[in-house]
């Protein structure tokens, strides 16, 4: 007897949906399975992959490759490491180079091997393209010595209170050490600043301090009483370049330093100049760390005449004229007696020498303030007269326009 299958609509329906499900099922594991494929193929290829060996290397002396080790890498085409080298103290790092040993050209960034942020002592490296054989990948650090002050004054005592202060660094400065530029100024303005002092330097107008409660500060310099910490920088003009590589700061003769004090200056680390690399791109060079000295003012400016010590009423100034290993004494032009008169309480013009000879000078001066002794050198103003000729056995600065050059003597106590 023949039974007879009946389906409702129902149950075609959902042997209907099973069918798709299943077909769906088996396209996803499909799928998968190329992508699982690929996968293992680019894992056996990276695996036979050849690798490369990528150098860091940077001058003696200059820092210190934390990262990779040993300062080498070996590495395999899109493979990323960390890069990372920690400058010495008087160095800053300003950028990787990326360079070929093999015949030391420069190689671009991305050419080879790709600095994520080569402007960065530390960031990552990726290797994105196998190099020629003959290449010798290597990556450099660019680094700038950091500027130094090698000299100063006034650094003793009992210097004149309108001493201007110098500052000498062994490389050119940027200017805007230690002007104030328009960010600084906004930036302040930002603070609640609003008084701020201009001067007119070299044809430009510099803004080089601001007052706030009623104290001058300048930028990157701080001048204050070594005993009381008191500010002084409203002691002094506005700082300026004597030349590239030269700060002085003048003393302000409205507003003179107390007799006596103690002067101490700082330097700030962040006085700098400017590295180049690229078309547009610079990087500030800052100093390592903060230059600070002391000096110690006497009761006097230089406009204080010369005191000449007196020895029973007798000034003692001796001036000869020595050639040929003779000395004979100076006398003027037209006089016997010997130059300055006695009695002089300053030295004035010396009219005559002969021509060959050499002048010969010697003093006791006295200090009458606080027996720290004057400055270690005096000036020596000589006029050019006619075409006269002059040798001058010193260091000295000629002023064209003026006929007359400055010789700096020494002399002792």
């Amino acid at each position: 007897m023949r039974k007879s299958i009946k389906f409702n609509s129902n149950s075609i329906i959902l042997l209907f949906s099973f069918l798709i499900g299943l077909c769906f099922i088996s396209c996803e594991n499909f799928l998968k399975g190329v992508e699982t494929r690929k996968q293992l193929d680019k894992a056996i290829e990276y695996a036979n992959a050849p690798s490369y060996t990528i150098k860091v290397d940077y001058a003696p002396n200059t820092g210190l490759v934390k990262s990779p080790a040993g300062a080498e890498a070996l590495k395999k085409v899109t493979d990323t490491f960390i890069l990372s080298f920690e400058p010495a103290v008087d160095y800053e790092f300003i950028r990787w180079k990326i360079i070929d040993l093999s015949n030391q050209k420069e190689l671009d960034n991305g050419d080879y091997l790709l600095v994520d942020s080569y402007t960065s002592s530390e960031t990552s490296c990726t290797l994105v393209k196998a190099p020629e054989l003959s290449m010798k990948l290597c990556l450099y650090p660019v680094v700038a010595e950091r500027p130094q002050v090698t000299n100063y004054s006034p650094i003793t005592s009992g210097v004149c209170k309108d001493t201007t202060i110098q500052i000498i660094f062994d490389t050119s400065i940027d200017e805007d050490s230690i002007y104030y530029t328009n960010d600084d100024i906004k930036e302040l303005k930002g603070q609640g600043i609003t008084d701020f002092l201009e001067s007119e330097i070299k044809g430009k107008t510099k803004t080089y301090a601001y007052k706030k409660d009623g104290v001058t500060y300048f930028k990157n310099i701080a001048i204050i009483n070594q005993r009381t910490n008191k500010n002084l920088n409203e002691c002094y003009d506005a700082p300026y370049f004597s030349n590239k590589n030269t700060i002085s700061i003048p003393a302000n003769k409205n507003v003179p330093l107390d007799s006596f004090t103690q002067v101490q200056v700082t330097i700030e680390k962040g006085v700098f100049y400017k590295v180049q690399f690229g078309q547009d791109n610079y990087k500030n060079v800052t100093m390592s760390g903060n230059k600070r000295w002391m000096f110690q003012v006497n009761g006097k400016t230089d406009e204080d005449a010369m005191l000449i010590s007196e020895d029973n009423g007798e000034k003692l100034f001796n001036a000869i004229i020595i050639y040929d290993d003779d000395e004979f004494p100076l006398k003027p032009k037209s006089s016997e007696s010997p130059y300055p008169p006695t009695g002089s309480d300053q030295i004035k013009e010396i009219n005559y020498v002969k021509d060959g000879y050499k002048l010969k000078l010697d003093l006791q001066i006295e200090d009458i303030n606080n027996g720290s002794g004057p400055m270690p050198y005096f000036i020596i103003k000589v006029k050019k007269v006619c075409d006269e000729y002059y040798d001058a056995y010193s260091t000295y600065s000629m002023d064209e326009s003026k006929k007359e050059f400055n010789i700096d003597y020494s002399y002792y106590t």
